[in-house]
């Protein structure tokens, strides 16, 4: 079983330290392929990755964690962020992750956004899960919320009980790119930290990866990934996410 996805595995994909993901060449550019083993039978064919492919052919990766990214407007955009914004509590709230006046799962602006992102989850797992779960799957939505503020700081942190979780971009607002201001950072699940050399250079080079997401960009990645944000401008940047359960 071979999958030739859109996933960007979080210890490849930013093997250049630093590197903004979304400098990173579009699907076309790049590829790679999974197997039960993760071995890698091609890398990334850009010049920005010149990685020596005989001395590679007979190194494998194990335990890699897909990164999965989209991009989507919907007809009701609009309609979208105005929801975005009021379930958001007040604009520049940064505490404003529940408004306990609404429900914004329930709110009728959101069906779109909702039917997709079931559907992209559903399919991009199942995907994943072939060869391993033999059975039917089926996803539901284990919290909702919206953020929209032009100032705040989400710390490092991961999301219990849940297997996936998502953001989906409404407006990224204007943010000035001094590197981590407006980008959601993605932190390798690999326990790297207590000890460095030279020998596991990889591992601290691809450590931390930033992800600039723009208006309709969606990225899905599993829940135990540790991440954080911030951001600090003069237009909101407004944003859905929540988690996923599978069953």
């Amino acid at each position: 079983m071979v999958l030739r996805e859109r996933f960007e595995l979080s210890r490849l994909a930013a093997l250049v330290p630093k590197t903004s993901v979304s400098a990173i060449p579009p699907p076309e550019h790049m590829f790679i392929i999974l197997s039960e083993s993760i071995k890698i039978k091609k890398y990334f064919t850009n010049s920005v990755f010149k990685l020596n492919s005989i001395t590679m052919q007979n190194i494998e990766l194990h335990w890699g964690t897909p990164i999965i990214r989209d991009n989507i407007i919907f007809d009701s955009h609009d309609e979208l962020e105005k929801a975005a914004i009021e379930y958001s509590g007040r604009t520049n709230d940064d505490q404003a992750f529940f408004n306990p006046k609404h429900n914004i799962e329930q709110d009728d602006r959101l069906v779109d956004l909702k039917q997709y992102v079931l559907e992209f989850s559903l399919e991009n797992v199942k995907k994943l899960n072939e060869g391993f779960w033999a059975h039917e799957i089926n996803v539901e939505f284990a919290d909702l919320w919206s953020w929209s503020s032009t100032d705040y700081y989400n710390p490092y942190h991961s999301h219990p009980n849940c297997s996936w979780s998502f953001i989906y971009m409404i407006d990224p607002g204007d943010p000035e790119r001094d590197g981590y201001n407006g980008n959601t950072l993605l932190y390798s699940p690999m326990p790297w930290g207590s000890y460095a050399d030279p020998g596991i250079a990889f591992m601290e080079r691809t450590y931390m990866q930033w992800h600039r997401l723009n208006k309709g960009d969606i990225i899905l990645f599993p829940s135990y990934v540790r991440h954080s944000a911030k951001y600090n401008g003069t237009v909101p940047r407004t944003l859905i996410a929540g988690n996923l359960k599978f069953s």
